[in-house]
């Protein structure tokens, strides 16, 4: 989350000029971390924000960000206050839940986060 810290101190040097463009920068940020094995940061946040911010269920979480707090730049702050609170709130509750879902992913084939894919050999033709 450090990451997240430094863009909110210095928006403008990381490229983020509105809340949107902060949200994105998140949504990738997240998408790296999960491919690198490690939790979903923003795993129940749609639905813990729609009751939060009385939104709409149908829309994404970022998009209901956006419009409730408005476009401005300003408003990371606001935005990061919530993901705080929203992490404070599900902090016990995360545990479980990931733990969970990561026994239904190696029950259902999935593999596990620290496995490493079996690596291919190469073979090598020698040229006549």
């Amino acid at each position: 989350m450090k990451i997240l810290q430094l863009v909110v101190e210095r928006p403008g040097m990381w490229g983020v000029e509105s809340l949107r463009d902060f949200v994105i920068f998140v949504s990738g940020w997240n998408i790296a971390r999960q491919e690198l094995g490690l939790a979903d940061f923003f795993d129940g946040f749609q639905s813990w924000q729609t009751k939060k911010l009385n939104s709409s269920p149908g829309l994404a979480w970022a998009r209901n960000v956006v419009d409730y707090f408005g476009n401005d730049v300003r408003e990371i702050r606001s935005f990061m206050s919530l993901v705080e609170e929203f992490r404070e709130e599900t902090k016990n509750e995360g545990s479980d839940n990931q733990q969970q879902r990561r026994e239904r992913r190696i029950g259902g084939g999935v593999q596990k986060v620290d496995e490493q894919p079996p690596r291919r050999s190469k073979v090598r033709r020698s040229r006549a």
